[in-house]
């Protein structure tokens, strides 16, 4: 991916210098101007110039929304205001509002009326990044009118034509359950309308077209070709050996037998087939591919790049009860399973059936018995014996390696190892994807060949025309095109952030339209993108300057308290990263936030480098150092930090004489009067205010009324003989 320079967000660190009152505790905090705006009050009647509803208008168009607001509220409810209100809420920012409003007032009996109560509620959700919900309330709007209404609706608003395609895809992805995607029929009904929808309002894009002549409404036969205008894909075979040592090595990990499955897998005769496969098994096992190949040097299968972007997290992270078999907690069971780990598999089957033949057997041990059984038929070639045991089980609670390997098998019914279960949403995708990397496609009318061979872009794009549901090649195409742009695409970055938003280009796109919306001077449209993006899953490069766009974001928008967590991690990954004067800016931010310690660690961290420091920035340093330890209660230090400022910088007599002053107060709260009072003097003749002598003259002055303590600035020893 082509580096871009972040947008530097500007800071509420700028500003100008400290200035002081007199030397009171905090004295030095920043204080923000106060302007007073004075208005002229109106003349008589002025105001009763034009009725309430011209006064709305009048704020509409003065953009006074929170009076305008007001103001509706008043008027008889009827649906025109009442829109007028839910309008003005989603002007505001206020989804939640305009829902709640929406809510209340319930659905209406007119079929216009209630289209646009739906379309409202669908831009509230759109606005809340709830998008298949949007697309669900624009969809039952648009089966509220007529086609031109339709198509009016549709194509004025804002980038619906983009919204639509992708967040089809979305909803579509997000039912994905193998050969049949969706089993549950109000689903696929809702889906159909939403694409008949998209025909009519789009009628050439070829999107729709293709998805609705080759997605027969009642038949989900595959097409039987795997080519486009005459132009053909080559794909890598798997061989059906190939095919079976996969099988085994899937039966292996879920039997939780490491050696088998690495063994097997390296016995895969193609070579990109055999390293694919080498890095999926140790993925079962939590370990993360060291290095993954990249779309643009693997454009001969760029299936394999996608897919360690689009399910390789979700690989390694799988719980320990997705990947392996149970095992029981029977005292018997762990010698038992022991034994099975290391015997050959034909051996463990033999056990295995010879133990299901007891009659004393529990349903839930019956049921482990069998699992562990199909495992090992598998791993053992042993057909007759897995489709038996494979017929006793309940296929959506296999582990996901059993399960893959059943569909690579070709067992009966395989398909049932889909699951509905919402806990295992996103496995019916990756359990497609692997049968497809093992040479064995469940779907291929919404799925490519896992191995076709591509040369060129071009062929990419035409690929990923064909099958506009591949998430691979939807991925693949919009990926390599955004990072080969000159100038990056908006629609392309904006279609990756969506679809993809956990991918490495998905969030580098919604990082480049964070700093296009602040370049735009839209803070808060920059921050919506930035929020979606996850540390984690961002190049190692790019963590830092992610962290400080984000800081510098959140004290633009006012949100100091996150901006100084933001800085603090930033600070732990980088420490110089900062220039000293806005380094100390956000110390003196964390003290009038009251995390003393934060601010006196960064303080310090300073301080150790103040040789690299102006002098100016040395005896600021120092000085805020001793109020930290001060307000800590750390006296000692407070005072040795005041008078080293006194001492050491005494040509920055801001810091200086305020140091001596701060000093004096101490020894003055220890009942020590003549260094208090030596001090104290010593501002008398350097302070630069007269308001600043005069306090420290009438503390003087008190000082020697209560002490008895004349000019001297010495001490004698007074001795009693």
């Amino acid at each position: 991916m082509t580096s871009f320079p972040l947008f530097q967000a500007r800071s509420a660190f700028r500003g100008d210098q400290h200035h002081c009152h007199v030397f009171g505790p905090g004295w030095m905090r920043w204080v923000p101007l106060l302007f007073v705006f004075c208005l002229a009050l109106p003349l008589p009647g002025w105001a009763q110039q034009s009725g309430d509803s011209s006064f709305a208008q009048w704020l509409q168009e003065h953009a006074a929304y929170d009076v305008l607001s007001q103001e509706l509220a008043k008027q008889s409810p009827t649906p025109e205001t009442f829109f007028k209100r839910v309008r003005l809420a989603l002007q505001r920012g206020q989804p939640e509002q305009a829902r709640s409003l929406l809510q209340s007032y319930g659905s209406f009996d007119t079929a216009s009326l209630e289209g646009q109560r739906l379309w409202l509620l669908a831009q509230a959700s759109r606005m809340e990044q709830k998008w298949i919900q949007a697309l669900l309330e624009y969809s039952q709007a648009g089966d509220h009118w007529d086609t031109a209404t339709l198509q009016s609706r549709f194509t004025a608003e804002h980038n619906m034509r983009a919204f639509w395609q992708d967040t089809w895809r979305l909803w579509f992805w997000d039912h994905f359950n193998g050969a049949r995607p969706l089993a549950n029929s109000g689903q696929k009904q809702l889906l159909l309308q939403a694409a008949s929808q998209g025909q009519q309002v789009w009628p050439e894009s070829a999107f729709w077209k293709d998805l609705t002549s080759a997605w027969p409404d009642s038949d989900w036969e595959a097409r039987n070709t795997f080519s486009l205008n005459g132009r053909s894909f080559p794909s890598t075979t798997v061989p059906g050996a190939d095919r079976d040592t996969i099988t085994k090595a899937l039966a292996a990990v879920a039997l939780t037998r490491p050696d088998l499955a690495r063994e097997g897998v390296q016995a895969i005769s193609t070579l990109p087939v055999r390293q694919f496969w080498e890095q999926v098994i140790a993925a079962f096992h939590n370990n993360a591919p060291e290095k993954t190949t990249s779309l643009t040097d693997q454009m001969q299968h760029p299936q394999t790049a996608s897919f360690w972007q689009l399910y390789g997290p979700a690989l390694t992270s799988l719980p320990t009860a997705d990947t392996r078999l149970s095992n029981p907690e029977e005292s018997f069971w762990t010698p038992f399973h022991t034994s099975l780990t290391q015997s050959p598999p034909e051996k463990a089957l033999q056990r295995l059936e010879q133990e299901l033949g007891s009659s004393l057997l529990s349903d839930s041990l019956v049921q482990t018995l069998h699992s562990h059984a199909l495992g090992y038929a598998l791993v053992a070639d042993a057909e007759e014996a897995a489709k038996r045991h494979w017929k006793t089980l309940n296929h959506a609670n296999l582990p996901v390696p059993l399960r893959a390997a059943a569909l690579l098998a070709d067992l009966p019914e395989s398909e049932t190892v889909f699951s509905d279960q919402p806990e295992r949403a996103g496995q019916g995708q990756l359990l497609a994807v692997l049968a497809n990397a093992g040479g064995q496609n469940p779907a291929p009318l919404f799925q490519a060949p896992f191995w076709i061979r591509l040369k060129a872009t071009d062929q990419l794009e035409a690929a990923a025309t064909q099958w506009p549901l591949d998430r691979g090649l939807v991925y693949a195409v919009n990926a390599l095109q955004w990072a080969q742009a000159e100038a990056s695409s908006p629609g392309r970055a904006q279609r990756l952030a969506l679809l993809f938003p956990r991918t490495r280009a998905g969030q580098e796109a919604a990082l480049d339209l964070a700093r296009k919306a602040h370049t735009a001077k839209n803070p808060h449209r920059a921050w919506r993108y930035l929020s979606r993006l996850s540390p984690d899953h961002l190049a190692t490069s790019q963590r830092i300057p992610y962290w400080e766009a984000r800081a510098g974001l959140e004290m633009e928008l006012g949100r100091e308290e996150e901006a100084l967590d933001s800085y603090a991690t930033l600070l732990e990954m980088a420490p110089g990263r900062l220039a000293p004067e806005k380094h100390l800016k956000l110390a003196l931010l964390a003290q009038r936030k009251n995390r003393w310690n934060w601010a006196q660690s960064q303080l310090t961290t300073l301080w150790e480098q103040k040789n690299k420091l102006s002098v100016k920035l040395q005896a600021e340093t120092l000085f805020w150092m001793a109020e930290g330890f001060q307000y800590q209660k750390k006296m000692d230090q407070a005072l040795t930090a005041y008078l080293r400022v006194a001492y050491a910088y005494p040509g920055q007599n801001i810091w200086a004489v305020t140091a001596m002053y701060r000093a004096a107060l101490i020894y003055e709260q220890n009942k020590q009067f003549v260094p208090a009072g030596n001090l104290l003097q010593e501002v008398i003749k350097r302070a630069d205010r007269e308001s600043q002598k005069e306090a420290a003259q009438d503390r003087l002055d008190g000082i020697r009324a209560r002490s008895g303590q004349q000019e001297s600035s010495t001490i004698a020893p007074e001795f009693l003989f």
